[in-house]
């Protein structure tokens, strides 16, 4: 289980700063115009599915949760799970079809 100085890192941490080692150790047989295209429509969608999928995915939800807490209304985190398991699939099937339409149009 990670720790919670490692889930505070993981939250701030913009996902661009990762996308740069991710393209140059690439080795893949892409052009590197739609290498960069695909890696970056991947870490746009990357962190809203993970913000969406559990109450601590990312730290606006925490601080969405601890609003709520405060005007004494509650979500549990099995609710917001069971809701984000529920709408994230169908929506993630969208998006990787849209841009696999996109990036198959447009190279």
């Amino acid at each position: 289980m990670p720790s919670p100085s490692h889930l505070a890192l993981e939250s701030v941490l913009p996902p661009p700063f990762l996308l740069p080692p991710l393209i140059l150790s690439s080795s893949a047989s892409f052009s590197p115009r739609l290498l960069i295209i695909g890696a970056l429509f991947a870490v746009v969608a990357g962190s809203n599915i993970g913000a969406n999928l559990t109450l601590v995915g990312a730290l606006a939800g925490l601080m969405w949760a601890a609003i709520l807490r405060a005007k004494e209304r509650k979500i549990s985190y099995l609710k917001f799970a069971a809701y984000g398991f529920t709408l994230v699939p169908p929506v993630l099937l969208v998006v990787c079809g849209v841009l696999s339409f996109e990036l198959a149009v447009f190279p």
